[in-house]
């Protein structure tokens, strides 16, 4: 970005425009005797969004200071050279730092999509949401709101039916519900959560970790995150986050995702729930709302403010129930394999059963659902034993191993200490020598699990045993991010094969054939009895 210094604004300054990057515009106003300062954003003078300065900060005034912040991811790529960008309260310009009172745009425009346009699409409704993207106000999406309000009434009667529990809408969405009667036009999801009737927190996650592992079951594509779990319908976009409340000890209410304001809400505040209406549609509430609204908003919750912001604005949160990155990626694989086909065996193992690397003997590390291991039994190998963490992968694998054939699947924890070697000893492997492979595990699990797991296979093969690895390797892009629970890491092949010479394998060269650019295969021979 760029900026001119053009003429200062002749009125009296009220305030400063401080931060102005791809992300968002921030910056603060005297508050007066007003209790809020409405801010405006403009392009080209056509407002584009609109913000309340409600945070007080402290400026080291005697005055009132209040903070405003605009998201603006999706603004750029509207403007072109020469566009001009200006903020205002009251009819006054606020200066910006180091450019003066307005923001000339000095890139040229890299899309078809204009100035023009945007204003056009203000003009029909659409507003910045929360994080600054572009959407059709959720005030005026319909459908959309038809659409979620559906999900969660299917939602509310599965908690009912199976725990006992009323979801009610939590958040921006109980906001909306109860100072508006509506959805907030700048909201970007539907927030819901329950209260838990257990206390501990230990207890309380582990509640809804077994809740998000049933609607897993019922159908429902789940993503547990740090402080709650996203829930759509399987095969569609659309979502819900369930956030989990619960009273502690003291009595008072427990917001793991966090809260913003004060005094907190004890048990005894909550007498029960009463219908609401959220853009006609039936909801349900605490019968006492203004009080919770109040602990997680703050006393000002009744005046819409655009430019709030959870990462600044928040108080407290009760930590000790988020989910930890193990839980989540625990989660995450019970999720793709109860929704994943059954797929044929991978190329990986169709050349190990043709190539010099073949052994009778197959220990697969990390086996998911199986697809490789009946392939390994039918094409001559006299004991195959694959293990994974996933109890849902090796659910479905066993489900496809047809009986009689020297091949299992077990549950097992390829990082416990001695545990592969225990597992090798309990499946009485003969003296032959055994072929330990591994299809994409170190790309799943972070750097330290990758070692551990490297470690113990050493352990418990002997000398002569082969081990097989194949990976996404480190000149592929970085993954998505919604692959990220899928893939923690890329992999460089020099330090990997570094490692495995320093626990006592050999490296055996051009043994597979390397099946693309970035997922790349090593071969490793154990050379001594110990490491």
């Amino acid at each position: 970005m760029s900026g001119n210094n053009s003429s200062l604004v002749t009125a009296q300054p009220t305030g400063q425009v401080e931060s102005f990057t791809r992300r968002s515009i921030q910056g603060w106003i005297e508050a007066g005797d007003a209790e809020f300062r409405r801010v405006v954003l403009k392009v080209n003078d056509k407002p584009v969004a609109a913000s309340v300065a409600s945070r007080d900060v402290d400026r080291g005034g005697s005055g009132t200071v209040r903070h405003f912040r605009f998201p603006t991811k999706d603004i750029w790529k509207f403007l072109d050279r020469g566009d001009v960008l200006t903020v205002e309260t009251d009819g006054v310009r606020l200066p910006i730092a180091g450019e003066g009172d307005k923001y000339l745009w000095r890139r040229a425009r890299t899309g078809d999509q204009s100035a023009a346009q945007l204003a056009e699409m203000i003009d029909k409704g659409y507003i910045f949401d929360k994080r600054g993207k572009l959407q059709l106000s959720k005030r005026k999406d319909t459908d959309w709101q038809s659409r979620v309000v559906s999900l969660y009434r299917q939602l509310n009667e599965i908690f009912r039916s199976e725990w006992g529990y009323t979801l009610f809408p939590s958040y921006g969405s109980m906001l909306g519900a109860v100072r508006e009667q509506g959805f907030i036009g700048h909201d970007d999801d539907f927030d819901c959560g329950y209260i838990s009737e257990k206390s501990d927190p230990e207890d309380v996650r582990q509640e809804l970790i077994g809740i998000a592992r049933r609607l897993v079951d019922a159908g429902f594509n789940i993503t547990l995150r740090r402080t709650c779990i996203h829930v759509r319908r399987r095969g569609e976009k659309l979502r819900i986050d369930i956030f989990h409340f619960y009273f502690g000890e003291t009595g008072e209410l427990q917001f793991p995702f966090g809260y913003a304001g004060e005094p907190p809400y004890m048990k005894e505040d909550f007498t029960g729930w009463s219908e609401a209406s959220l853009a006609g549609h039936r909801v349900f509430v605490p019968a006492n709302p203004d009080k919770l609204l109040a602990h997680t908003y703050g006393p000002n919750w009744r005046t819409p403010d655009p430019g709030f912001s959870w990462p600044k604005d928040r108080k407290g949160a009760a930590k000790e129930a988020n989910f930890s990155e193990l839980e989540r990626s625990d989660l995450f694989w019970y999720n793709h394999y109860a929704a994943a086909p059954l797929a044929e065996p991978s190329q990986l193992a169709q050349h190990l059963t043709a190539s010099s690397t073949k052994r009778p003997q197959i220990v697969d590390v990390g086996c998911g659902a199986g697809a490789d291991l009946a392939w390994y039994a039918a094409n001559g190998a006299k004991l195959v034993v694959g293990f994974d963490r996933s109890a849902a992968a090796v659910d479905l694998a066993n489900q496809r191993l047809r009986e009689g054939q020297p091949v299992k699947a077990v549950q097992a924890d390829a990082t416990a200490a001695g545990g592969i070697q225990d597992l090798v000893s309990r499946e009485q492997f003969g003296p032959e020598e055994k072929l330990f492979v591994s299809r994409l595990l170190l790309n799943a699990v972070e750097a330290a699990a990758g070692a551990k797991i490297l470690r113990e296979v050493r352990r418990a093969a002997r000398a002569g045993d082969i081990l097989v690895l194949e990976y996404l390797s480190d000149t592929a892009p970085q993954p998505p991010k919604a692959q990220w629970h899928r893939f923690r890491q890329l992999i460089n092949r020099t330090a990997l094969e570094d490692d495995l010479k320093s626990l006592g394998f050999e490296i055996v060269p051009d043994a597979l054939p390397e099946p693309g650019e970035h997922i790349q295969r090593t071969v490793a021979r154990a050379s001594s009895e110990k490491i």
